[in-house]
């Protein structure tokens, strides 16, 4: 990756070149990540399932810290009236736009891939989100389109995972298999998602680096559709 030396429009955001054979989805040539407290609860876009979710959460927070002789204590992240007010303001934002856009939401962080660089200007400029936080990539196509063009191929093979909702005994198949491969990379996302046990659903640019296939047949015995596509990794020149 390579930092161009120009800023996106009037924004402080430095704009990343990404070198890569494929746009981001076969499609977007721009995304912009960024964080917002409890960003997940806009996954389907609805006020009234924001409201719903943070209610619950509070509620569970409160539960699990409640301080008992002898018992694990967790410290709740608190959840302001600022930041329920801030996700009201975003999924308005993001129903009243019509630009064409693919939304990725993993946690707190959200991914938003598009070729409209007005609508990265405008997302950079909402005054709710932490600008320090956010980071634009623009892909610069290279190499020979459907591989993956890495510096240091150490591996013959990437595998992208779908989103798919598990539940805890299969994400504890899944957890154990992957932990177990000495012989693969995770992704940096996907290696977290393994360490941690509050998400239970897999995200699409989850991958995993590997030689042999044998890795896809075992993981299907868990999750036949988990694999969304193979390709095959060559050097970057």
């Amino acid at each position: 990756m390579r930092k161009a030396t120009s800023s996106l429009n009037s924004s402080n955001l430095v704009r990343e070149q990404l070198d890569r054979s494929t746009l981001f989805y076969n499609r977007y040539r721009l995304c912009i990540r960024g964080h917002q407290p409890e960003f997940f609860c806009l996954r389907a876009m609805d006020h009234g399932r924001i409201d719903r979710v943070v209610s619950a959460r509070r509620d569970w927070g409160r539960r699990m810290s409640s301080r008992q002789p002898g018992s694990w204590y967790w410290e709740a992240m608190e959840i302001t009236e600022q930041d329920v007010m801030n996700l009201h303001r975003m999924c308005n934002f993001l129903q009243a736009d019509t630009r064409e856009r693919k939304v990725v939401i993993s946690g707190s962080w959200f991914y938003i891939y598009t070729n409209d660089v007005s609508l990265i200007t405008d997302i950079s400029h909402l005054p709710w989100l932490d600008q320090a936080k956010m980071r634009v990539c623009e892909v610069h196509l290279q190499g020979q389109p459907g591989t993956v063009a890495l510096k240091r191929a150490r591996h013959q093979l990437r595998s992208y995972f779908r989103s798919i909702l598990f539940d805890d005994q299969r994400r504890h198949n899944l957890t154990q298999l992957l932990a177990q491969q000495k012989h693969i990379r995770l992704s940096p996302s996907l290696a977290y998602w393994v360490q941690q046990a509050r998400w239970h659903r897999t995200f699409d640019y989850h991958f995993i680096d590997h030689d042999d296939a044998s890795i896809i047949t075992l993981l299907a015995l868990i999750e036949p559709r988990l694999i969304r596509r193979t390709l095959p990794i060559v050097a970057h020149k």
